[in-house]
């Protein structure tokens, strides 16, 4: 998730921007905050997926801008970050609809 896939194909366009030190430092929290994430959503914190929702709703919007880059990303980088976007509302779907929602519910001790 996130786009992590894509990280390398931007290196390759752009070795300036995505080797940058500035950039391997948001990359490597980025895939702090993705793992963190995943634990906390395995589990059962609400907050959590609420949170990956609020995620995958951005990087959807960020698909509506056009891209102003001297090298635009190429047909097979496009295609791995639309695949990327629909594996990620799959998820999505699976955490919010039945029975993935019934792991959110409070658990009583018994």
């Amino acid at each position: 998730g996130l786009g992590f896939p894509l990280w390398y194909p931007l290196a390759v366009r752009d070795p300036h921007i995505a080797f940058h030190p500035t950039g391997l430092v948001v990359a490597l929290l980025l895939i702090v905050l993705a793992a963190a994430l995943n634990v906390f959503v395995y589990r059962g914190r609400n907050w959590a997926r609420i949170m990956v929702l609020g995620l995958v709703v951005i990087t959807g919007l960020t698909f509506l801008i056009p891209a102003e880059e001297a090298r635009p990303p190429g047909l097979i980088e496009q295609a791995l970050s639309i695949l990327s976007f629909v594996l990620e509302l799959i998820a999505i779907y699976l955490l919010f609809s039945w029975p993935g929602a019934l792991w959110f519910r409070s658990r009583t001790q018994t």
